[in-house]
């Protein structure tokens, strides 16, 4: 840049060292005619050389001269010629002489208006056509950038003469008179900061020295221009490439998909699917684009669609899952498991329903709540057989006393001593103890029949006090004292009665067997009730017998695994089965003095609860 204000700067000098010249020779001319030749008239012919010269070069420095002149011509009669009165011809010449600078000048300056027009319709035809050059989707980036070159040529001062290279990566494109000179223009290609390649131009010949050499600092405007026109361009197209690859991958993953994929936009209407959702619902792509997604949802679900949708719109939704159940084409319904995530498609928000069909799993758990409901009638069989014993002596108490109270109205009926009030009091008697040998029959009834799973709200505490009730003659048969610490004002729980009394009965007996060896004259089994947070109960059942196996806390839930020698090894892994079902956990752990402590917990709404939840966060 130093070098070329040194080259404009000396080039001023010249200028005005001729123009000091020319003048300097008008005077010597006009003492020549009026001295030495002794002339009244001057030859003013030459007077316009150094006028026009100033006038191009200056613009209005031409006018100044043309006065210099007029006013040396005008004087000098005075000086040089006193006796010599100015003639017309002299004011003329000086006027004209004038009036030549100013339109000179004037001329010059729309010269350069011209000039600096044409440059600037060049440059805007420039950018122009590489801006429809890139407006173009066939082209090629390497296209572009050999196309860049000749419009880069054609587009400054000297284009006979002018010769391009734009450097990209490891890439040159040049134009065919490409040739390394002296007079270079240049400037960097810069995308996202850093630099990636180079605009060069180059005269092949010498110029006169302008603005930047013999270059116009318009066409540094220009190349700088182009050089964040071509940045712009090789951005963009890096960014249609890596769309158009991640769009190749998103068609090549989304038709291979094993899972039937749907795009669904915010109004609901499908507006894409793979082959897989084709095959699971019985429709061709044709009909499900612009299909309405409810159609191929069981009513009974789509306010779930509806609040996908909802979120989508309002641009807060977040992927999720849930179970629904969908209808294919021929009206038969099937269960789903359905992953939504949001997506943009074509600019516009819309998400991706992944669609798997669990009609198989579904059989398959079905199955397997068949078989563990089979297997927990036989353990409960098998349980009622174990406390036959004790069952018949609870039910010989109430049934003897029966017999008592019959043979003491016969007594009364046959030596006529009977009374209304004592055959009252006799009756009733009668009828409590056939109350409570039927409760005990109807207990043992609840525990063995086969029945399908039924959740209700109950108290926790009332079914371990009835399971205390149900087990106390093997209690006592035993000799096991049966405590409970059970908490106050404990809340409902959802859950299957039976089967929690099936799992409360498991731990209690695993005691009994657990205390039967262990030498003691008596034994004690403490069941326990409270709450764990806010969302949970728990209870525990702690035996002072032999304790768990070293190391096999976790062993001992195994199936078959058993310690007994007539045991089953069923019992504790179909209680931890039954819990885990209605979504809570259940565990052992030794006791700190003696035995073991088996603990469960349940949530407050039971299995229920998980999927009405599940539910609010898909529909949320």
């Amino acid at each position: 840049m130093r070098a070329v204000e040194s080259r404009k700067s000396r080039g001023e000098k010249y200028k005005i060292a001729a123009m000091a010249a020319f003048l300097g020779c008008a005077c010597l001319l006009t003492y020549y005619f009026h001295v030495v030749l002794n002339r009244g008239t001057l030859l003013t012919h030459l007077f316009y050389i150094p006028i026009g010269l100033a006038a191009f070069w200056w613009k209005r420095g031409g006018v100044f001269v043309a006065l210099f002149l007029a006013t040396m011509l005008l004087l000098s009669h005075n000086f040089l010629r006193a006796n010599t009165v100015v003639v017309f011809h002299d004011y003329f010449r000086a006027v004209m002489l004038i009036v030549t600078g100013f339109l000179v000048a004037l001329l010059s300056k729309e010269l350069d208006k011209t000039k600096e027009l044409n440059e600037r319709v060049k440059e805007l035809s420039c950018l122009y056509s590489l801006s429809k050059l890139a407006e173009k989707k066939d082209i090629s980036l390497d296209a572009i950038f050999q196309k860049i070159t000749g419009l880069m040529q054609n587009s400054w001062q000297y284009p006979d003469i002018t010769c391009v290279r734009i450097a990209v990566t490891d890439n040159e494109f040049e134009t065919e008179n490409f040739k390394k000179t002296f007079w270079k223009q240049s400037a960097d290609v810069r995308v996202c900061g850093q630099k990636v390649g180079t605009i060069e131009v180059y005269y092949l010949e010498e110029k006169p020295q302008i603005d930047e050499g013999p270059f116009l600092k318009e066409e540094r405007d220009l190349i700088e221009a182009v050089s964040e026109q071509l940045a712009i361009i090789i951005e963009r197209k890096q960014t249609e490439k890596a769309l158009r690859e991640s769009e190749e991958q998103y068609r090549g993953l989304f038709e291979s998909g094993a899972d039937a994929l749907l795009l669904i936009d915010s109004d609901g209407i499908i507006q894409d699917v793979n082959p897989a959702a084709c095959s699971t619902y019985g429709y061709s792509r044709e009909k499900f684009i612009g299909m309405p997604a409810k159609v191929i949802v069981h009513p009974d679900y789509h306010h779930i669609l509806s609040m996908a949708q909802t979120g989508i719109a309002a641009g807060d939704m977040k992927s999720f899952f849930t179970e629904l159940i969908d209808v294919r084409r021929d009206g038969t319904s099937f269960p789903i498991k359905v992953n939504f995530s949001p997506i943009h498609y074509k600019d516009q928000k819309a998400l991706i329903a992944a669609v798997r069909d669990i009609t198989e799993r579904k059989r398959g758990e079905d199955e397997m709540q068949q078989t563990r409901a089979e297997l927990e009638h036989t353990s409960r069989l098998v349980t009622a057989g174990e406390m036959a014993f004790g069952l018949a002596h609870e039910l010989n108490q109430p049934l003897c006393a029966i017999l008592n109270y019959i043979d003491a109205c016969l007594r009364m009926v046959r030596t006529k001593t009977v009374s209304s009030g004592k055959l009252i009091g006799v009756l009733e008697e009668i009828g409590s103890q056939a109350d409570r040998a039927g409760k005990i029959i109807r207990r043992i009834r609840n525990l063995v029949r086969k029945r399908e799973p039924k959740q209700s709200k109950v108290d926790i505490n009332d079914i371990v006090r009835e399971i205390i009730e149900l087990e106390k003659a093997e209690a006592d048969q035993n000799n096991v004292i049966m405590q409970t610490e059970l908490a106050e004002d404990m809340p409902l729980i959802l859950t299957d009665r039976i089967e929690i009394e099936q799992v409360i009965l498991n731990l209690i007996r695993n005691g009994f067997d657990a205390m039967s060896d262990t030498g003691f004259d008596r034994h004690r089994l403490t069941i326990q009730t409270s709450m764990v947070g806010s969302d949970s109960i728990e209870v525990a059942v702690h035996d002072t017998g032999r304790g768990l196996p070293p190391g096999k806390a976790e062993e001992v839930f195994d199936s078959f695994f058993t310690t007994k020698t007539n045991g089953l090894g069923i019992g504790l892994s179909l209680s931890r089965s039954i819990i885990e079902a209605h979504g809570g956990n259940l565990w052992a752990e030794p006791a700190s003095d003696t035995g073991a402590t088996f603990r469960f917990t349940l949530p407050l709404k039971g299995a229920e609860y998980e999927q009405v939840r599940t539910d609010s966060i898909c529909c949320g």
